[in-house]
C-alpha cells in the first residue's frame, strides 16, 4: 500500500472543517440526485459538473448541492489565505463518485489549478506517475499535473467522493487557462505539470462543459 504523501494535507487536522462536517457532507453527496454515469474507453465513475461560478466566487450552487456551499467556501477561503498577493478565482466544482474499487479515473490534465478533497474510502491517486494515498478529509492541490485514480483489484472497496475545485488566480492572466485541456495551448509548460493530457474532446466529455459531452452515458439517472 502506498503511504500518505507530503503533498497531501488533511482538512480536519488543519482546522478547516470538523470531522462531523465532513461526515455529513459525505452522506449528503452519496444521496445526491445529481450523479450521472461517465464511461470512458478505460474507466467508469459517476460525476456531477453542474456547480459553476460564472465569475462570482459566492455564486450559490444548484439546489441539489445547497448543502455543500459552506464547505466549498471554506476550501476557497483556504486557497485565498495561501495566496494573499493575488485573487483566487474559482471556475467549477466537479464531483466524482467512485462507488467501489472497480470505478476509476484515467490519467488526464486540466489547464488550470485544482483543489481535490477526498471523502470516504481511501484511494490511491496517481500524480505525474507517482502514487499517493488519499484518506477521508485529505486535500491535494495541483497545477497542471497529469493525474488519475487507478482501479483497485478488490471491487468490494467502499465508496469515495472527490470534490474537485477548478480555479485560477489573478496572477495567471498570461496563462492559457481552461478547465478543459487544450492540446498545444502550453499551460503545462508554465505550471508544475509535465505530461501531455487528453485531447480537448476527451477532456470536455469529463467535465461536461458542452452539451454534446453529455451523450457519453450521462443521461442515465442513478
Amino acid at each position: 500500500m502506498v503511504s500518505p504523501s507530503d503533498d497531501v494535507f488533511n482538512a480536519i487536522a488543519e482546522g478547516l472543517v470538523t470531522s462531523v462536517e465532513l461526515d455529513e457532507a459525505f452522506a449528503h453527496f452519496l444521496e445526491s440526485p445529481g450523479w450521472r454515469e461517465l464511461q470512458t474507453r478505460t474507466a467508469r465513475r459517476m460525476c456531477d459538473g453542474s456547480y459553476t461560478f460564472e465569475g462570482d466566487r459566492f455564486r450559490a450552487p444548484p439546489a441539489h448541492l445547497q448543502f455543500s456551499q459552506n464547505l466549498i467556501q471554506k476550501l476557497i477561503d483556504h486557497l485565498q489565505s495561501q495566496n494573499p498577493n493575488c485573487e483566487v478565482i474559482p471556475l467549477q466544482v466537479f464531483l466524482c463518485l467512485y462507488e467501489d474499487g472497480e470505478d476509476a479515473c484515467p490519467n488526464h490534465v486540466h489547464d488550470c489549478r485544482q483543489l481535490t478533497l477526498s471523502l470516504g474510502a481511501q484511494r490511491e491517486v496517481a500524480v505525474e506517475g507517482r502514487r499517493m494515498l488519499m484518506r477521508h478529509g485529505d486535500v491535494l492541490i495541483l497545477d497542471g499535473e497529469r493525474h488519475g485514480v487507478p482501479a483497485l483489484q478488490e471491487r468490494t472497496s467502499q465508496s469515495r467522493v472527490s470534490v474537485n475545485i477548478f480555479f485560477t488566480t489573478s496572477n495567471d492572466a498570461s496563462r492559457p487557462v481552461s478547465v478543459n485541456h487544450r492540446a498545444g495551448a502550453g499551460y503545462q509548460t508554465t505550471g508544475r505539470g509535465k505530461g501531455r493530457g487528453k485531447s480537448q474532446k476527451a477532456s470536455l466529455q469529463e467535465t461536461g462543459a458542452q452539451g454534446t459531452a453529455r451523450q457519453n452515458r450521462w443521461n442515465r439517472q442513478r
